[in-house]
């Protein structure tokens, strides 16, 4: 377990304390939004069905 402790910490050293973490997050969303050709959009009237229950 400790093993695992020290891995998340170093990991978190690497991606939190980084200026250009956020750059990649926007430029994921953005990459995953142009090429799955606006999931958001295309299925809101789904999205709004389900959390209704219908």
């Amino acid at each position: 377990m400790d093993a695992i402790n020290a891995m998340l910490i170093s990991l978190d050293g690497l991606l939190a304390g980084s200026a250009w973490f956020p750059y990649l997050l926007l430029f994921t969303g953005l990459f995953f939004t142009l090429y799955l050709k606006f999931p958001q959009v295309r299925y809101f009237r789904h999205a709004i069905k389900v959390a209704r229950g219908q």
